[in-house]
């Protein structure tokens, strides 16, 4: 995580010290015992950490100095010892996913000891805070499922608008998507990149997808693995359809990716336990093109990214967001919208408790023609009930393991 992060030195600290004022990437500390301090003061400390990785340009965080009117005090000789990059990695990591490199570098500069906590940007994926913890007076320091970011006014948030979520999802593709691009001008001039190569950029992607939809599924507080569940449904639907494996492949893609966009929609209408107002659902629509643009980025994802766009087209034409029809909706949307209400129905909600496949069926089979395709119905209904369990059962197992 580290890479590409130039180390402080003394000089570094000098100019630190006499800005004397707090930002996005710098935050100043008065002293801390780190071995000795409680759980609630590392959490915070943590959190600026979580945010500064969010945050163009990484970040910074300096003890020994005082908030409030920025006088380089130092710490004492103990505080300055109780901090190594061992010690704090094994706490900020009990936080962060995925985990965050960051550096710590001491200084004693005229006699005075001084801390720095060095913040790399993310390399890939917004991290993740994976857990909670309050403080003794109930203010809520870390919340499991927040992306936590620093504003203008060098606070330590959580995302709370459509625009900097959709920065940082932006952000994790565009570097993969750097990566790949480098790779396809070798090709394209005639440089010699082998398959083993490709396919290693392949599967870094995936695992990047993979880390966004593990992040969408805390940030919904849904049920872990709504995406995986989704895509396992997607691909025995699709073989129950004799759908070609490569094909089928790449609707897997689409199908893991469908709800991407909603990492760009609040967190307040995600989780509302009531019905939403006409605005807010106009919000939530807005998931499948968000998700499409930042896809269809991705060399090889332009097909799924067409999933990504139609999934809550109507086979009648009555769908969002373009009023999609019949054949003119992807194949592999047509399947995933079956697969995701199988997965929605059959999983807690905010709204009501997970009900029965056999209710599943009964749904499907009413809106064939009108929401579904009638022939992925008739295969959906063809196919025993116990295959969906068993899958779930599988998807989730590996869930609790992880």
């Amino acid at each position: 995580m580290c890479r590409g992060i130039k180390l402080l030195t003394r000089w570094d600290v000098r100019e630190l010290l006499a800005q004397r004022a707090e930002d996005k990437n710098l935050d100043y500390k008065d002293s801390m015992n780190w071995e000795a301090a409680a759980a609630e003061e590392k959490a915070a400390v943590v959190k600026d950490a979580l945010a500064m990785s969010n945050t163009r340009g990484g970040g910074k965080i300096v003890f020994g100095v005082r908030d409030h009117d920025f006088e380089d005090v130092g710490l004492t000789e103990s505080d300055y010892h109780s901090f190594d990059t061992t010690r704090f990695a094994d706490v900020l990591n009990r936080y962060a996913d995925p985990p965050v490199g960051c550096r710590i570098h001491k200084f004693i500069i005229e006699g005075r000891r001084f801390v720095a906590i060095e913040v790399p940007e993310f390399n890939d994926v917004p991290i993740i805070c994976k857990a909670d913890l309050n403080d003794a007076g109930n203010r809520l320091v870390l919340k499991r499922g927040a992306t936590y970011i620093r504003t203008e006014r060098a606070s330590s948030e959580i995302v709370s608008t459509a625009d900097s979520m959709r920065d940082l999802v932006d952000r994790a593709v565009v570097r993969r998507g750097d990566q790949l691009l480098k790779t396809f001008e070798q090709l394209m001039k005639g440089k010699h990149v082998n398959k083993h190569e490709l396919s290693d950029l392949e599967r870094s992607y995936d695992i990047t997808i993979e880390t966004l939809t593990d992040a969408l599924d805390l940030k919904e507080g849904t049920t872990q693995g709504h995406s995986k569940r989704v895509t396992a449904y997607t691909i025995a639907l699709a073989r129950g359809m004799g759908v070609p494996r490569d094909e089928i492949h790449v609707i897997a893609r689409g199908a893991f990716l469908h709800d991407i966009g909603k990492m760009a929609i609040p967190n307040e209408i995600l989780r509302k336990p009531a019905a939403l107002t006409l605005v807010e659902f106009a919000i939530v629509k807005e998931h499948c093109l968000r998700g499409y643009k930042v896809v269809h980025k991705v060399p090889f994802l332009e097909q799924p990214a067409e999933i990504v766009y139609s999934h809550h087209e109507r086979y009648d034409g009555s769908g969002y967001p373009r009023g999609l029809k019949e054949k003119e909706i992807p194949l592999g949307a047509r399947i995933v919208a079956v697969a995701n209400t199988l997965d929605s129905i059959t999983s807690d909600q905010p709204y009501r408790r997970a009900r029965s496949i056999d209710a599943v069926r009964r749904e499907v089979e009413l809106w064939a023609g009108r929401q579904f395709d009638p022939e992925i119905v008739q295969v959906f209904l063809k196919m025993p009930e116990g295959i969906w369990r068993d899958l779930a059962r599988h998807i989730d197992s590996h869930n609790t393991n992880d």
